[in-house]
Protein backbone atom coordinates (compact mmCIF):
# COMPACT_ATOMS: atom_id res chain seq x y z
CA UNK A 1 0.00 0.00 0.00
CA UNK A 2 1.47 3.44 -0.96
CA UNK A 3 3.26 5.07 1.66
CA UNK A 4 3.23 2.17 4.02
CA UNK A 5 6.31 0.72 5.24
CA UNK A 6 7.21 -2.84 4.69
CA UNK A 7 7.19 -5.35 7.41
CA UNK A 8 10.31 -7.04 8.40
CA UNK A 9 10.16 -10.44 9.05
CA UNK A 10 13.42 -10.84 10.84
CA UNK A 11 15.90 -8.85 12.31
CA UNK A 12 19.33 -8.54 10.43
CA UNK A 13 22.72 -7.66 11.59
CA UNK A 14 23.64 -4.52 10.39
CA UNK A 15 25.69 -6.13 7.55
CA UNK A 16 22.18 -7.08 5.96
CA UNK A 17 19.69 -4.59 4.55
CA UNK A 18 15.91 -5.27 5.35
CA UNK A 19 14.34 -8.24 4.60
CA UNK A 20 11.36 -8.21 2.28
CA UNK A 21 7.66 -9.40 3.72
CA UNK A 22 6.99 -12.49 2.28
CA UNK A 23 10.01 -14.20 -0.14
CA UNK A 24 8.78 -17.63 -1.93
CA UNK A 25 11.00 -20.52 -1.36
CA UNK A 26 11.20 -24.07 -2.37
CA UNK A 27 13.56 -26.87 -0.48
CA UNK A 28 16.97 -26.65 -1.63
CA UNK A 29 17.11 -30.48 -1.64
CA UNK A 30 15.25 -30.97 -4.86
CA UNK A 31 18.12 -29.34 -6.83
CA UNK A 32 20.77 -30.45 -8.77
CA UNK A 33 23.67 -30.71 -6.16
CA UNK A 34 26.76 -30.99 -8.35
CA UNK A 35 27.10 -27.53 -8.57
CA UNK A 36 26.81 -26.97 -4.88
CA UNK A 37 29.31 -29.23 -4.15
CA UNK A 38 31.99 -28.06 -6.91
CA UNK A 39 31.50 -24.44 -4.96
CA UNK A 40 32.18 -25.73 -1.81
CA UNK A 41 35.57 -27.86 -3.12
CA UNK A 42 36.44 -24.48 -3.97
CA UNK A 43 36.15 -22.50 -0.68
CA UNK A 44 38.12 -22.70 2.44
CA UNK A 45 38.88 -25.25 4.27
CA UNK A 46 37.55 -24.01 7.62
CA UNK A 47 33.78 -22.87 7.11
CA UNK A 48 33.09 -22.17 10.90
CA UNK A 49 30.39 -19.83 11.10
CA UNK A 50 29.98 -16.86 13.01
CA UNK A 51 26.86 -16.96 15.94
CA UNK A 52 25.13 -13.97 13.57
CA UNK A 53 25.84 -15.90 10.20
CA UNK A 54 24.08 -18.90 12.22
CA UNK A 55 20.82 -16.86 13.57
CA UNK A 56 20.12 -15.25 10.31
CA UNK A 57 20.56 -18.66 9.00
CA UNK A 58 18.20 -20.13 11.64
CA UNK A 59 15.88 -17.05 10.73
CA UNK A 60 15.68 -17.40 7.09
CA UNK A 61 14.71 -21.41 7.61
CA UNK A 62 11.97 -20.69 10.13
CA UNK A 63 10.32 -18.02 8.00
CA UNK A 64 11.05 -20.34 4.88
CA UNK A 65 8.95 -22.90 6.21
CA UNK A 66 5.98 -20.51 7.03
CA UNK A 67 5.55 -19.31 3.40
CA UNK A 68 3.26 -20.53 0.71
CA UNK A 69 5.78 -21.60 -2.38
CA UNK A 70 5.27 -21.53 -5.53
CA UNK A 71 4.95 -24.71 -7.84
CA UNK A 72 5.65 -23.66 -10.98
CA UNK A 73 9.03 -21.53 -10.24
CA UNK A 74 11.24 -24.36 -9.66
CA UNK A 75 11.28 -28.07 -11.05
CA UNK A 76 13.50 -30.58 -9.54
CA UNK A 77 16.61 -31.54 -11.89
CA UNK A 78 14.67 -30.31 -14.80
CA UNK A 79 16.83 -30.40 -18.26
CA UNK A 80 15.25 -28.71 -21.07
CA UNK A 81 16.64 -29.14 -24.57
CA UNK A 82 18.30 -26.57 -26.54
CA UNK A 83 15.01 -25.29 -28.10
CA UNK A 84 12.80 -25.46 -25.02
CA UNK A 85 15.64 -23.27 -22.87
CA UNK A 86 15.74 -21.26 -26.08
CA UNK A 87 12.17 -20.45 -26.20
CA UNK A 88 11.66 -19.98 -22.02
CA UNK A 89 14.57 -17.45 -22.73
CA UNK A 90 12.37 -15.17 -25.62
CA UNK A 91 9.54 -15.92 -23.04
CA UNK A 92 10.73 -13.76 -20.62
CA UNK A 93 11.91 -11.07 -22.61
CA UNK A 94 8.76 -11.29 -25.02
CA UNK A 95 6.69 -8.58 -23.35
CA UNK A 96 8.62 -7.45 -20.40
CA UNK A 97 12.22 -5.82 -21.33
CA UNK A 98 13.59 -5.24 -18.42
CA UNK A 99 16.81 -6.88 -17.77
CA UNK A 100 16.95 -10.04 -15.12
CA UNK A 101 19.97 -10.09 -12.39
CA UNK A 102 20.57 -13.82 -11.51
CA UNK A 103 21.05 -14.40 -8.10
CA UNK A 104 22.22 -17.49 -5.90
CA UNK A 105 18.92 -18.14 -4.30
CA UNK A 106 20.13 -20.34 -1.82
CA UNK A 107 23.60 -17.89 -0.79
CA UNK A 108 22.08 -15.28 2.30
CA UNK A 109 24.18 -12.83 1.39
CA UNK A 110 23.37 -12.92 -2.29
CA UNK A 111 19.42 -12.67 -0.94
CA UNK A 112 20.56 -9.24 0.96
CA UNK A 113 22.30 -7.78 -2.25
CA UNK A 114 18.48 -8.26 -3.67
CA UNK A 115 16.59 -7.29 -0.58
CA UNK A 116 18.93 -4.03 -0.85
CA UNK A 117 18.02 -4.14 -4.91
CA UNK A 118 14.52 -4.21 -3.72
CA UNK A 119 14.76 -0.98 -1.43
CA UNK A 120 17.22 0.77 -3.82
CA UNK A 121 15.58 0.30 -7.10
CA UNK A 122 12.23 1.84 -6.63
CA UNK A 123 11.17 2.45 -10.25
CA UNK A 124 12.00 -1.32 -10.94
CA UNK A 125 14.10 -1.25 -14.03
CA UNK A 126 15.25 -4.49 -12.86
CA UNK A 127 13.69 -8.17 -12.19
CA UNK A 128 14.82 -11.18 -10.69
CA UNK A 129 15.62 -14.87 -10.98
CA UNK A 130 17.17 -17.34 -8.70
CA UNK A 131 20.20 -19.64 -10.94
CA UNK A 132 18.67 -22.18 -9.68
CA UNK A 133 15.23 -21.29 -11.52
CA UNK A 134 13.95 -22.63 -14.65
CA UNK A 135 13.72 -19.57 -15.99
CA UNK A 136 17.50 -18.82 -14.57
CA UNK A 137 18.84 -22.02 -16.09
CA UNK A 138 17.30 -21.06 -19.54
CA UNK A 139 18.91 -17.85 -19.42
CA UNK A 140 22.54 -19.01 -18.07
CA UNK A 141 22.25 -20.94 -20.99
CA UNK A 142 21.39 -18.00 -23.49
CA UNK A 143 24.41 -16.41 -22.10
CA UNK A 144 26.83 -19.17 -22.97
CA UNK A 145 26.66 -20.87 -19.95
CA UNK A 146 25.90 -24.31 -18.06
CA UNK A 147 22.23 -24.43 -16.29
CA UNK A 148 24.14 -25.39 -13.27
CA UNK A 149 26.56 -22.71 -13.08
CA UNK A 150 26.35 -21.00 -9.72
CA UNK A 151 29.65 -19.11 -9.69
CA UNK A 152 28.60 -15.70 -10.45
CA UNK A 153 25.78 -13.37 -11.03
CA UNK A 154 24.64 -12.64 -14.51
CA UNK A 155 22.66 -9.56 -15.67
CA UNK A 156 20.62 -10.74 -18.79
CA UNK A 157 19.33 -7.69 -21.33
CA UNK A 158 17.34 -8.80 -24.21
CA UNK A 159 20.53 -8.54 -26.48
CA UNK A 160 23.66 -8.58 -24.01
CA UNK A 161 25.01 -10.93 -20.88
CA UNK A 162 27.04 -9.40 -17.85
CA UNK A 163 29.06 -11.41 -15.32
CA UNK A 164 31.32 -10.69 -12.63
CA UNK A 165 32.20 -7.30 -11.65
CA UNK A 166 31.03 -6.08 -14.84
CA UNK A 167 27.54 -7.20 -13.91
CA UNK A 168 27.81 -5.69 -10.47
CA UNK A 169 28.91 -2.07 -12.09
CA UNK A 170 26.21 -2.14 -14.92
CA UNK A 171 23.68 -2.74 -12.03
CA UNK A 172 24.96 0.15 -9.75
CA UNK A 173 25.20 2.42 -12.49
CA UNK A 174 21.59 2.32 -13.06
CA UNK A 175 20.83 3.13 -9.45
CA UNK A 176 21.29 6.65 -7.18
CA UNK A 177 23.97 7.94 -4.82
CA UNK A 178 27.18 6.58 -3.46
CA UNK A 179 26.54 2.97 -5.10
CA UNK A 180 25.85 4.81 -8.82
CA UNK A 181 29.47 6.83 -8.27
CA UNK A 182 31.39 3.68 -7.11
CA UNK A 183 29.89 1.87 -10.11
CA UNK A 184 30.80 4.34 -12.57
CA UNK A 185 34.39 5.20 -11.03
CA UNK A 186 34.68 1.23 -11.07
CA UNK A 187 34.35 0.99 -15.15
CA UNK A 188 37.94 2.91 -14.60
CA UNK A 189 39.42 -0.45 -13.85
CA UNK A 190 40.45 -3.14 -15.98
CA UNK A 191 38.61 -6.77 -15.49
CA UNK A 192 41.79 -8.22 -14.16
CA UNK A 193 41.81 -5.76 -10.97
CA UNK A 194 37.87 -5.92 -10.44
CA UNK A 195 37.39 -9.90 -10.99
CA UNK A 196 39.53 -11.13 -8.49
CA UNK A 197 37.78 -9.01 -6.10
CA UNK A 198 35.15 -10.66 -7.00
CA UNK A 199 35.88 -14.28 -7.14
CA UNK A 200 37.48 -13.67 -3.68
CA UNK A 201 33.63 -12.77 -2.23
CA UNK A 202 32.06 -15.33 -4.41
CA UNK A 203 34.32 -17.96 -2.71
CA UNK A 204 33.60 -17.03 0.25
CA UNK A 205 29.96 -15.95 0.62
CA UNK A 206 28.67 -19.66 1.95
CA UNK A 207 31.45 -19.01 4.86
CA UNK A 208 30.74 -15.44 5.94
CA UNK A 209 27.06 -15.91 5.68
CA UNK A 210 26.05 -19.08 5.06
CA UNK A 211 23.47 -20.60 3.24
CA UNK A 212 19.88 -21.94 3.95
CA UNK A 213 17.84 -24.96 2.82
CA UNK A 214 15.23 -22.88 0.78
CA UNK A 215 15.97 -21.07 -2.22
CA UNK A 216 14.10 -18.03 -3.01
CA UNK A 217 11.80 -18.08 -6.14
CA UNK A 218 9.40 -14.97 -5.91
CA UNK A 219 8.03 -12.44 -3.19
CA UNK A 220 4.36 -12.20 -2.29
CA UNK A 221 5.20 -8.63 -2.35
CA UNK A 222 7.39 -7.79 -5.33
CA UNK A 223 5.89 -10.39 -7.46
CA UNK A 224 6.34 -8.64 -10.61
CA UNK A 225 9.69 -8.18 -10.07
CA UNK A 226 10.73 -11.88 -10.22
CA UNK A 227 10.76 -13.74 -13.19
CA UNK A 228 8.76 -17.30 -13.20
Amino acid sequence: MEGQARPHLVQPPPILTTFVSAPQRIPCSLFHESARQSLRRSQPASRHRSAVSTAVMDSMGEMARDVELTSDAVVPNQHLTPAESAAKAAQIFAADKRPVILFDGICNLCNSAVNFMLDEDQDGKFRFAALQSVAGKALLERCGKQPDDISSIVLVTEDSCYFKSEAVMHIGKELTGAVKVMSLLGFAMPGFVRNPVYDFVARNRYAWLGETDYCRVGDNTYDDRFVK
